[in-house]
This record gives structure tokens, sequence and C-alpha cells, in this order.
């Protein structure tokens, strides 16, 4: 209780919920159903606890979160090997949606992904691929460019879907700058490479979960959930046709009303 009464002057009542600023004071009966919401996409430490700063608040949160990241099985057997090599250092953009980073993802169970990744807000987009062929992969850029604009700058490897002369007749119509990382180099295309490989280890972690589907789209919400967070804590600029697109979470029902 000490935390607590130190705490005093920011503690208020709301709808007979305690709360901490704008954070609800979770008591201890509920403290591991909350963590396991928390843990649902299994982020790691440092997202986890962004997240949860947001939210909810107990004197041991910190602690417990830490606790609950390096105990968890799923998370352990998918733990990270160290990277190999460094990727290419990019120039940070000045708004969202600027500079766009993408990949194939797999086979991952049977299926392939294309990977896209903003490169300021580390925004991701996840679509399922029946053919990896240029004219797929171009049908789904254009869907996700109707909805959140068209970017200035586009990175890719050199595979054959981004090498096709309908590829860069898409990107020149849109006035898009493609860049493909040079051959034997795909750390340059890091973004993106970054992405592959953490959706792979969530894909590992969520094993027994669901469907592929089903995991994919709860790991997406956890991430996209840190990545809001980050936005409101950093005072990034904010496109106005990605508004709608930052509020993944279902992690406000901790709110009282």
């Amino acid at each position: 209780m000490l935390q607590y009464f130190r705490r005093r002057d920011s503690l208020m009542m709301v709808d007979s919920c305690i709360m901490f600023g704008d954070r609800i004071i979770v008591p201890k009966v509920l403290r591991y159903k909350v963590l396991r919401q928390f843990h649902s996409g299994h982020p790691g430490i440092n997202k986890m606890k962004a997240l949860a700063r947001s939210y909810a608040y107990w004197p041991t949160m910190d602690q417990d979160i830490e606790n609950r990241c390096r105990n968890c099985s799923s998370c352990l057997q998918a733990a990270k090997s160290p990277s190999k090599c460094e990727p290419q250092q990019w120039e940070k953009p000045n708004s969202p949606w600027e500079r766009l980073h993408a990949d194939f993802a797999g086979p991952i169970r049977g299926r392939m992904y294309l990977v896209i990744v903003d490169a300021l807000t580390k925004w991701p987009q996840i679509y399922a691929m029946v053919n990896c062929t240029a004219s797929e992969t171009i049908s789904k850029l254009s869907d996700l460019f109707s909805c959140f604009g068209v970017p200035q700058t586009l990175v890719t490897d050199n595979g054959s879907q981004f090498t096709a002369e309908s590829f860069k007749h898409f990107c020149n119509v849109n006035g898009i700058v493609h860049i493909r990382s040079p051959p034997y180099h795909p750390q340059s295309n890091g973004q993106a490479e970054r992405f592959v490989d953490t959706l792979k280890r969530a894909l590992l972690k969520g094993g027994g979960e669901g469907t592929t589907g089903q995991v994919i789209a709860k790991f997406l919400t956890s991430y996209r959930s840190t990545r809001t967070q980050m936005f409101q804590t950093a005072n990034l600029p904010r496109k106005p046709c990605l508004e709608g697109a930052f509020e993944p979470s279902s992690m406000p029902c901790c709110h009282p009303n």
C-alpha cells in the first residue's frame, strides 16, 4: 500500500475503478489475466511494457512483465539468434508512408506472404499470396495504396516479381522510386527482413493457438498497438489517410465505462 500512498495525489475514482492518471489500477486477483491479454501476441519485454503502460498500472508491473516474457515457453522456443551482419542504415524519413520496404515471407505452413513495412513507424501490412507473381504483387500493392496512399520510395530485393517489366511500369505510372537491394546483399532491405523474421518467430510462438490466419491477426493486433503508442509518445507526424489505421488494439476495454 505504501507505493499507492506515495502516488495518492495522482489517484482518482472513475466508475468504481481506481485510476492512476489515465491508467487503471489492476487488483492482484486480475493481474494474471491482464498479463495474459497483454502477451496474447507474444511481444517482447519492451513492446509489452510499452503497451501495458498505456492502459494499466500496479507497483510490480514491469517486473511481472519481465517474468511473464522470460518464462513463456513459446517465446523461449522461438528465441532469436544473434544477427550475423548489420543491415544497411537508411536515412530516417520525414513522415509516415514516405518509404516502404517489401519482401516475401515463407513458405510458412505452406503459404507465402507479402510483407510491407513503413520505414518510419514500422507499421506492417501482411498479405497471404495465392501465387507470388508480379501481377498478384501489383494487385496487393494497388489495394494497399488505394487505402493509405502511394509512397515516394519502395525498397525490395531482386525477386522476379520486383524485376518484371510490369512491376517497373507500375512504379513509373505511380511515380514511385523503386530501389532494389544489391545482389547477395539482402540486408540492404533490412526493414522488411527484420519484420519477416519477427513474423516467423510469432508464428512459431503461436503454434497451436489457432489457424495461421488467427495467429497472424493476433500478432498484428499486438504489434500494431505498440506502434500506436510510439506515435503518441514521440509526437510523430501522422498522415491523414492513415488515421483510421492506428487504432487496432482491443486493450481500451481496460478503461472504465
